[in-house]
C-alpha cells in the first residue's frame, strides 16, 4: 500500500490542481448563483460522484479501452454535449419572473445532472489515466488498488474545494437578485456555461 509520504505528495498536488478556477470550479460557482448555497452543494456532489464513477473504470482499466477508440470517445463527447445543449435550452425557454424569484431545477435534478456533465466527459477519463498512476508504485502493491484510493482522495479533497465555492458564491449572490437584470443574469447564466462546455468537449 501507499506510504505516507506518497500520501502527502499526492494530496499537495492535488490540492493545488483543484483551488485552481476551472471548469468544476466554474459549473459549481455558476449554480450557487442561480440557486444558492444547497444549489452549488449539490452539485459539488453530483461532480463528486461522476468522478467516482470515471475513477472506478480507470481503476478497472475500462477507461483505457475508451482512449483507444476514437470511436467510443467521439460518442461520449457528442453525448455529453448534446445533454448540456438541451440544459441550456430549457433554461433559455424558461419563462421569466420577478426580481429575487429565479427559479431551478429540483434538489434530484441539479444533483443528476451534475453526475451526467462529469460521468459523461471523456477529459476527465483522460486526466485520471495520466495524473493518478504517476502516484503508484510497482512496489506497493495492486496498481488497481493504489488508483482507487488516490482517485477517492481527489474526490473527498475536490468536495472541500468546490464546497467552499459554492458557499462563496452562494453567499455573494445574495444581491444580484434584487433588480431585475440581476435576476435575468442569474437565471440565464447556467445556459450559457453549458453551451460553452458543449463547444469545447465537442471541439476537443
Amino acid at each position: 500500500m501507499l506510504n505516507s509520504d506518497q500520501l502527502v505528495l499526492f494530496s499537495s498536488a492535488a490540492l493545488l490542481l483543484l483551488i485552481m478556477p476551472g471548469p468544476s470550479v466554474v459549473f459549481v460557482t455558476t449554480q450557487s448563483i442561480a440557486g444558492g448555497v444547497r444549489a452549488g452543494l449539490l452539485t459539488t456532489l453530483g461532480l463528486a460522484l461522476g468522478d467516482f464513477l470515471q475513477i472506478a473504470l480507470v481503476s478497472l482499466m475500462l477507461a483505457a479501452v475508451i482512449a483507444m477508440s476514437p470511436v467510443v470517445l467521439d460518442y461520449v463527447k457528442i453525448f455529453g454535449a448534446t445533454y448540456l445543449l438541451m440544459l441550456a435550452m430549457q433554461i433559455l425557454s424558461s419563462k421569466s419572473e420577478e426580481p429575487g424569484k429565479v427559479s431551478i431545477a429540483g434538489n434530484r435534478a441539479i444533483f443528476w445532472q451534475a453526475v451526467v456533465v462529469n460521468a459523461t466527459n471523456p477529459k476527465t477519463f483522460l486526466f485520471f489515466m495520466s495524473f493518478l498512476p504517476t502516484f503508484v508504485s510497482t512496489n506497493s502493491g495492486s496498481i488497481g488498488a493504489q488508483t482507487f484510493l488516490l482517485g477517492l482522495i481527489f474526490v473527498l479533497l475536490g468536495v472541500g474545494t468546490n464546497g467552499a465555492w459554492a458557499i462563496g458564491a452562494g453567499l455573494s449572490a445574495y444581491k444580484l437578485v434584487t433588480t431585475r437584470f440581476g435576476s435575468l443574469l442569474q437565471r440565464q447564466m447556467p445556459a450559457f456555461v453549458f453551451i460553452l462546455f458543449a463547444v469545447v468537449l465537442l471541439k476537443t
